[in-house]
């Protein structure tokens, strides 16, 4: 019983060594050292797995959306956002050539970013730089506190139908987790609000894609419009 009992705590150690090498990146000793190990320091393993925890099960916040209307690119020019106070550089993943990312920031509802990897896009993402050339003269910080979004490819119906919509996108500031955005599957203008985050230069906010509403024709993911809100 000894020997099993034995057997059982060995392979249970090797699946936690697993487990820390993944989360953490160490590897623990092998089962005798690491017995000793515990035996000396079982407060410092305990240290290390409260410390993954977060990572293996914790899920951020989700925002949802305030519904609008379907919006014309005059519509989109005329809306006041961050752009009011300051610019920001756009750069992405992958672009199906001629729909590149410069069409998230062009006010054109016509047009759109889309993903130009494997189908239908889980993974992709879209980076908001903000260089210090693109701040206003004397301000070193810039509230930030939403987006309005335009799913899909907005050029008309049909269009839309046939490529996939963002459902879901997790937001990072600097590799830092903000929260998630759940995306309605309609063509209208979607809202999101929360907090002021202050964005300061150098900042990057990162957009990736977790889930999509897939498209009528199997084409990849789209987006028509990324405004980031704020600077009042």
């Amino acid at each position: 019983m000894q020997k099993s009992l034995k057997r059982s705590l060995s392979g249970s150690y090797a699946r936690l060594s697993s487990i820390v090498f993944h989360f953490v990146g160490v590897r623990l000793p092998d089962w005798e050292r690491g017995l000793n190990l515990i035996r000396i320091s079982a407060s410092t393993l305990v240290a290390v797995l409260v410390s993954a925890a977060p990572l293996c099960g914790q899920s951020a916040d989700v925002i949802m959306p305030e519904l609008g209307e379907i919006l014309t690119s005059t519509h989109l020019d005329s809306m006041c956002s961050l752009g009011c106070a300051m610019g920001w550089q756009v750069a992405s993943s992958s672009s199906f050539n001629p729909h590149d990312d410069s069409a998230l920031c062009d006010y054109q509802v016509e047009t759109a970013w889309v993903a130009g990897g494997e189908t239908p896009g889980i993974g992709e993402f879209v980076i908001l730089r903000f260089p210090k050339s693109k701040f206003p003269r004397g301000r070193e910080t810039i509230p930030l506190d939403g987006f309005l979004l335009l799913g899909g490819f907005q050029k008309d119906e049909s269009t839309w139908k046939a490529y996939a919509r963002p459902r879901r996108l997790r937001v990072t500031l600097n590799n830092s987790v903000l929260f998630e955005l759940g995306l309605e599957d309609n063509r209208v203008a979607q809202t999101f609000r929360f907090d002021p985050v202050n964005l300061r230069p150098g900042d990057e906010l990162t957009f990736e894609v977790l889930e999509v509403y897939p498209g009528n024709d199997g084409f990849p993911v789209a987006l028509s419009a990324l405004e980031p809100l704020g600077a009042h």
